[in-house]
């Protein structure tokens, strides 16, 4: 009996304390909003930011927040700069490139003289991989210069925009800018290649604020923010209210574009980059 007795003492005493925290919790929130701006990406809520040379916003105006349900270690989002993101709320997750579009390419890079792909090379989801075994060192895919979407060239529009943006560090903008060039080309060699890309690029700078919020390191926060900045200066500066290639570029297709750049660009020679079809679904 007194054994019971201790025991359900115990129980109780373990009821209350539960009970206690959860109030405790649930309380917490309320306490801490008076102190804390608004979790808000929006442009303009929550404090303003202190600006610095430039219109970037120092560490020092940003505010970190633990997300709610755990997530210890994050680094939070960016409150104030929030305007920084081409992505405001989170809108769509990455949809690579169907097999059939896959395919198509594959089968468009067979018929062409300036490219070379070997027997072997099959379709498999959205990438490619060999169907047999192949000895070492074998070619698999050979791309010549003439399929080679480099960041020169284009027209004369065109070559103004990649004047624009001559640093070593800007090949991605002037890749991107090649590549819408050529997207909306009535009759462009790269047809096959550009409707072989991905619907959604799965690349951070399609991220929004609160996704990147979730990063666990905050040196590569900072350098997704400088870079979402570098891109909207821009767009801002030479895209914004202007077509380009008989059509405007809003801000998210251009980001898109610089993404897909980012990702598939590859340096050709020293100091130039280029997309080439099919290199990068090489699983």
């Amino acid at each position: 009996g007194a054994s019971n007795d201790r025991c359900s003492l115990l129980r109780n005493q373990l009821g209350k304390r539960r009970r206690a925290e959860r109030a405790s919790a649930q309380q917490s929130p309320q306490r801490s909003t008076a102190a804390k701006p608004p979790r808000s990406c929006s442009c303009g809520q929550g404090q303003q930011p202190r600006q610095r040379e430039g219109g970037r916003t120092p560490l020092s105006g940003w505010t970190r927040w633990r997300p709610a349900g755990g997530g210890g270690g994050s680094v939070g989002v960016d409150l104030q700069a929030g305007r920084a993101f081409v992505v405001e709320h989170h809108d769509a997750y990455p949809r690579p490139a169907s097999e059939r579009q896959i395919a198509d390419l594959l089968r468009w890079a067979r018929s062409q003289p300036s490219m070379k792909v070997h027997p072997a090379v099959v379709v498999k989801g959205s990438g490619l991989i060999a169907s047999m075994p192949v000895a070492k060192g074998t070619p698999l895919i050979g791309v010549m210069g003439q399929h080679f979407l480099s960041e020169d060239g284009g027209g004369e529009d065109c070559q103004r925009l990649l004047a624009a943006a001559p640093g070593a560090e800007q090949w991605p903008l002037r890749l991107a800018l090649r590549l819408i060039e050529e997207s909306r080309a009535e009759a462009s060699p790269f047809a096959e290649y550009v409707k072989s890309l991905e619907e959604r690029h799965g690349s951070a700078l399609l991220w929004s604020v609160n996704q990147a919020g979730e990063l666990m390191y905050l040196p590569v926060f900072e350098q997704l923010k400088s870079e979402l900045y570098d891109l909207r200066a821009f767009h801002q500066q030479h895209l914004e209210g202007r077509d380009f290639a008989g059509a405007p570029v809003d801000l998210k297709t251009f980001a898109s574009f610089v993404a897909i750049a980012w990702a598939g660009g590859i340096e050709v020679e020293p100091g130039r980059r280029a997309l080439l079809p099919l290199l990068g679904l090489v699983g």
